[in-house]
């Protein structure tokens, strides 16, 4: 199992990781998207006119009337001092083809005291000049410009959401692998040879919290992938888990988080969006639906005035959201909204601030414990005087000359001791080196170097028929 996963992890690794680089960079980039847009395109936001600021819905009418084609569905309510205004527009139906109208912009800017048109553009158009690098950057991050077709403009959002979701199972998977394998015989080197290993769970987990410099490029890069990995563990999960919610609100989270939280209820759950090319029609009027919003909204203690508004073909849902000023930018998850049907008349919330918990958190969006490390296990003198045991320390096996060796005592002999004691390791080594005759290592039984009782290994390269590891001995 740990070998498929450890194949699962790479190659979803190696599939998400290009998505990721890019979302990752401009998503840092449009941390600051707003004050990076001004600062490129000073002739777009800076407002030349000084003086009280005209009805907003004048503005509206004014952005119609100059293209007949088009139709505004956003502006604002409250305008910053010395920024022009930003309508956003889309093209109405054309009568003779059934289609919309191709216009090649969906923001106007506009100056908010004169009135005056200062410029226009297409946001998210897939270009670098300083007009809408901002934009393609901010679309690329949740969309990667994925277009739309038939009929559903979707198809970027949801193709970023699955990278999210296998992000996500990928972060558990990694922290997984991290995890010590379990081993029947875990066994460590040490002065004496190969013993069993008694480092608990947490101390054979800890390396993969550390970082070994000085090692191969191999294990460094290793250790760095591992390191970070579980370190920025939480963050990255949250980074994932977020992604999810953001691009698969209604299909995935809402759900999800329904089964064991109370969510209050979205008006977009009621109104099954429409193709792009059927927009739905509204029998009320701007000035009727921002009326009815801003009243329901003081019926509910709001204090905050009303600072955009907004209508969404596809749904046919009138929005208006309330904040106070200043807080325009930065506060969207947050932001308290009221809907209306455009058709019926009929006001909805979707998550305002404050509300049920799980909604709440749907708006919004110790490294282990590890002992102190033992003997380092690094190789002393060949024979030491005396050895750790259990008990404090012993005499080394090779201070005793009369003790039998480990097979003997334990093969149910006559009890005789042996004529001569056992050869040490380092002595048939270098006996070895000095041309000695190869059947001094036959005809001596050598402790197996697992130093388990009973256990003994009768050459080179196997143990003893009673080892339990014969024929598998990690040495």
């Amino acid at each position: 199992m740990r070998k498929a996963l450890g194949l699962l992890h790479r190659w979803a690794g190696l599939f998400i990781a290009v998505f990721l680089t890019l979302s990752g960079i401009s998503g840092a980039i449009i941390s600051w998207d707003h004050e990076l847009d001004e600062w490129l395109n000073p002739h777009l936001f800076d407002a030349k006119s000084e003086g009280a600021a005209r009805e907003p819905l004048s503005l509206v009418r004014s952005v119609e009337a100059a293209d007949p084609r088009v139709v505004v569905t956003y502006f604002p309510l409250q305008f910053e001092a010395g920024h022009n205004a930003v309508i956003g527009v889309e093209g109405r139906i054309d009568p003779k083809t059934g289609e919309p109208f191709d216009i090649d912009y969906n923001q106007v800017f506009v100056d908010p005291v004169s009135g005056e048109h200062v410029g226009k553009r297409f946001w998210g158009k897939i270009s670098l000049s300083s007009e809408d690098v901002l934009p393609f950057l901010y679309k690329l991050h949740y969309s990667m410009h994925i277009p739309d077709f038939g009929g559903i403009d979707r198809w970027g959002y949801w193709f970023m959401g699955i990278i999210a979701i296998v992000w996500t199972i990928d972060c558990f998977v990694g922290f997984y692998l991290t995890l010590p394998s379990r081993r029947t015989l875990p066994v460590q080197e040490t002065a004496y040879g190969m013993t069993p290993s008694r480092r608990t769970w947490w101390e054979r987990w800890k390396p993969a919290w550390r970082i070994k410099f000085g090692s191969s490029s191999y294990r460094l890069n290793v250790d760095l992938h591992r390191a970070f990995g579980l370190w920025l563990w939480l963050i990255l999960f949250i980074v994932a888990f977020s992604s999810i919610s953001m691009n698969l609100a209604d299909i995935v989270v809402r759900p999800l988080l329904s089964t064991f939280a109370t969510l209050t209820p979205d008006a977009f759950d009621d109104h099954t969006p429409l193709d792009q090319t059927k927009p739905v029609e509204p029998v009320l009027s701007w000035e009727q639906s921002i009326d009815s919003l801003s009243t329901a909204a003081k019926s509910r203690g709001w204090t905050e005035p009303a600072g955009e508004a907004f209508y969404g073909r596809l749904h046919g849902l009138y929005g208006v959201v309330f904040y106070n000023p200043g807080e325009e930018h930065g506060s969207y998850g947050m932001t308290k909204m009221l809907f209306l049907d455009g058709r019926s008349g009929e006001a909805a919330t979707r998550c305002p601030a404050g509300s049920a918990s799980g909604a709440h958190w749907h708006t919004g969006r110790s490294p282990g414990r590890s002992s102190a490390a033992g003997p380092t296990g690094s190789r002393g003198p060949e024979c030491p005087d005396r050895r750790p045991s259990r008990t404090g320390s012993r005499p080394c096996r090779a201070a005793r000359p009369g003790r039998r060796p480990a097979s003997s005592r334990h093969a149910g002999d006559s009890g005789r001791r042996p004529s001569r004691s056992p050869r040490t390791r380092s002595e048939v080594s270098r006996r070895r080196r000095q041309g000695s005759p190869s059947r001094a290592v036959r005809q001596v039984s050598l402790p197996c170097r697992c130093r388990r009782p009973g256990w003994s290994r009768s050459g080179r390269s196997s143990c003893g028929a009673s080892c339990p590891l014969a024929g598998r001995c990690p040495l």
